[in-house]
């Protein structure tokens, strides 16, 4: 009988990222022990997915993809663009087929150039991971509990509270993560905030994809809707105009809208996409992102990146914990769930016979997330200035996120606004805007 001890690993954050992660581990010979401070899924997203998520899927397990694809909807009508000018741009998608292990990407760059193929509800991709997880013999999921971390040992590795000092510790917690601060890891915004609202309606349920741009004074906003036939809503989120001093770069007015306004704004938003008056949206009824919200919710967007994506001997970042980019770019579940999952495979296979890694594999680990998430970043990165040259954009978004990972730079977005402040939605002038250290963009005139 061998006395080899096991390799041991942490996983913090379950959603679809940390769960296809958490699976990765444990086929790789990790016990491990996968830990969400939620209870039960909470979102009533619908999202739109690639092939490559399916084809994940079935690296791990062909009948776990066989079981996905039985929970996704096709976009039977296509994916509709509605420009300025009101005209619409329709294109078919193609459907979803078996799961193919052979065919998952190893880049960013090359999954967001495949195009979307099925619809999904979050809490049913969601439920049937967490399924799974419990069929794995080495996995142990405890909810409803949050990462608790100790400290750094003496050998550079960080322990939990409890004292256990995993071989590897995987942070795939939401964008606002707190264990990444903890273990003293930072993230910068790479692009200026834009105001938003999202939620559902009911009474529409027909297999389509619309994202609609729009004039606003001297601003394009952009909504998107997702709606999976025969789930009996849409899915809508979208930018808003608020009104009063401060503008889109001034204080965040969201927080300060009332219920009844964020109503209003979001049958507002739906009626621009679907044609219909806004009293007939109130009349189809809404809901929140959450199972538990019954009103739309207004937030704040703006994508981040963090500088490296590792800490100690034994910590990595995945999924929005490494950053975040627009929605228009349907990118953030499978940027974590396919590439940086993918990236995760082929550090643990070159982990030691402890389960150790070294600090070579960690840093190209490191870089490849952070590559990946700044790709996604950049696809979206244009529908923050709505009004500018995209190309320029794009170009100036590269540059700013380079010398930002190089150190020569802290706030990417700073460099942004100094070129395109006047097409973000907000004043021309760049010395009127301040970039705080939690790298929001807010204006001097209010602060």
């Amino acid at each position: 009988m061998s006395g080899r001890r096991r390799r041991t690993a942490v996983v913090s954050g379950l959603s679809v990222t940390g769960m296809v992660g958490s699976a990765i581990l444990a086929h790789a010979g990790y016990d491990v022990l996968a830990v969400d401070r939620r209870v039960e899924s909470s979102r009533s997203i619908q999202w739109a997915g690639r092939q490559s998520l399916i084809d994940q899927l079935a690296r791990l397990d062909p009948g776990l993809a066989d079981r996905f694809l039985g929970l996704c909807g096709p976009i039977y009508q296509g994916s509709t663009r509605i420009h300025v000018d009101g005209r619409r741009e329709v294109k078919a998608k193609p459907f979803p087929r078996r799961g193919d292990s052979g065919r998952v990407p190893t880049s960013a760059q090359e999954m967001l150039e495949s195009p979307a193929c099925f619809l999904v509800a979050a809490t049913e991709i969601e439920r049937l991971l967490r399924g799974y997880l419990g069929s794995l013999p080495t996995v142990t999921v405890q909810l409803g509990q949050s990462l608790q971390i100790g400290g750094m040992s003496s050998s550079g590795r960080y322990f939990l509270a409890n004292g256990l000092e995993p071989d590897l510790l995987v942070i795939a917690e939401g964008a606002g993560s707190l264990s990444r601060s903890r273990v003293g890891i930072t993230r910068a915004a790479t692009s200026p905030q834009r105001r938003q609202i999202a939620g559902q309606v009911f009474g529409r349920d027909d297999g389509s994809m619309v994202k609609q741009l729009r004039h606003r004074g001297d601003d394009i906003l952009e909504t998107g809707t997702i709606s999976q036939r025969g789930r009996g809503s849409t899915w809508v989120v979208g930018d808003i105009a608020l009104t009063g001093t401060g503008g889109r770069h001034g204080v965040d007015r969201t927080r300060a809208m009332s219920k009844r306004e964020v109503r209003q704004d979001f049958a507002a938003t739906v009626a621009q996409v679907i044609g219909e008056p806004v009293s007939k949206v109130l009349d189809y009824g809404m809901w929140g992102p959450g199972r538990f919200e019954i009103n739309p919710r207004a937030f704040v967007l703006q994508q981040h990146l963090v500088r490296q994506a590792w800490a100690g001997a034994n910590v990595v970042l995945m999924g929005d914990a490494v950053g975040n980019g627009h929605w228009n770019e349907g990118g953030g579940m499978q940027i974590g769930a396919v590439c940086h999952a993918e990236r995760l495979r082929r550090l643990v296979a070159s982990a030691d016979s402890s389960g150790g890694v070294d600090y070579e594999a960690v840093r190209a680990y490191s870089d490849g997330v952070v590559d990946d998430t700044r790709d996604w970043g950049e696809r979206g990165i244009a529908a923050f200035f709505p009004t500018s040259d995209a190309d320029a954009v794009v170009a100036a978004y590269r540059r700013s996120v380079a010398r930002f990972r190089l150190g020569a730079a802290e706030a990417p977005v700073a460099a942004l606004l100094e070129e395109f402040a006047g097409s973000a939605g907000g004043e021309s002038d760049p010395q009127l805007f301040t970039v705080g250290a939690d790298g929001a963009v807010r204006s001097r005139r209010n602060s």
